[in-house]
């Protein structure tokens, strides 16, 4: 299994902390009744668009060969396809 790059597991943490703010407001949901539902139907509403009108990834890697490279734009693009993230993949020089 390959280690994750010290970005990634910011996005991961960030995507922990939304699930724990959301199982939260869930529970208030639950005692709270109706004024707590509008209020998590806006916050899911604005993380939602958030997320995904200014998403986007850049990938940098020291992996420059050539057929590593194609190789890794090759994932880029069908993680593109499947989540909609835009992924740039950077050649750096080690």
């Amino acid at each position: 299994m390959q280690k994750l790059h010290a970005c990634h597991v910011f996005i991961l943490k960030g995507f922990i902390m939304l699930r724990n703010l959301l199982g939260f407001l869930v529970k208030k949901l639950i005692k709270n009744g109706a004024i707590m539902k509008k209020i998590i139907v806006y916050i899911f509403a604005f993380v939602l668009l958030a997320n995904t009108s200014y998403a986007g990834i850049t990938f940098w890697t020291t992996e420059v060969q050539p057929a590593r490279m194609e190789k890794q734009k090759a994932m880029a693009k069908a993680f593109e396809a499947k989540t909609g993230i835009s992924v740039e993949v950077i050649p750096v020089e080690e």
